[in-house]
């Protein structure tokens, strides 16, 4: 690879269990984008806040998932990350896969202030690729997103604990 194209791209790879690879590439010059939803005002704000300071990140926050869902296209993210409890007959994962079946091919994350067996049973079912417990807060992200959240995680479900092993 020639040293111009090198700082471009980031090629990111392994399931952690069995190390074997994809490799998936993003413009490492860029920001990563996030779309954010939560019903929760403040949640939404200060879960906003605190992507956009510690991975660079630029987010985009909803509070009405049908908004962020038409916002995907245009926007076009690398995370869309939804939180489970939306205050309505919605949940976070039947938003994620809308988002899913509308076309978005970057990476799903769900957030929840409670995961249980149920949950992850459920979130896996959907294809989502992580569950993060709420709140957020820096060392979370720092763990879980890794090198600005330009890496990949791999492919199953994840919570922050599982990375590390890789099992549930």
């Amino acid at each position: 690879m020639s040293a111009v194209l090198a700082p471009f791209l980031l090629a990111i790879l392994c399931r952690w269990r069995d190390s074997s690879c994809m490799t998936i590439f993003f413009d490492a010059t860029q920001p990563v984008k996030i779309a954010l939803v939560d019903d929760d005002q403040d949640v939404l704000h200060v879960s906003g806040l605190l992507l956009k300071n510690v991975l660079k990140a630029k987010v985009e926050s909803f509070s009405e998932p049908e908004k962020a869902l038409e916002r995907l296209s245009a926007f076009k993210p690398d995370y869309f990350i939804c939180d489970q409890r939306l205050g309505s007959e919605t949940s976070g994962i039947d938003v994620l896969v809308k988002a899913r079946a509308s076309g978005f091919r970057g990476k799903v994350i769900l957030l929840s202030g409670y995961i249980d067996s149920d949950l992850k049973k459920a979130a896996a079912a959907a294809g989502i690729d992580m569950i993060l417990e709420k709140p957020l807060h820096t060392a979370l992200i720092e763990k879980s997103f890794g090198d600005g959240g330009h890496h990949v995680m791999n492919k199953g479900l994840q919570t922050p604990a599982t990375r590390e092993t890789g099992s549930l």
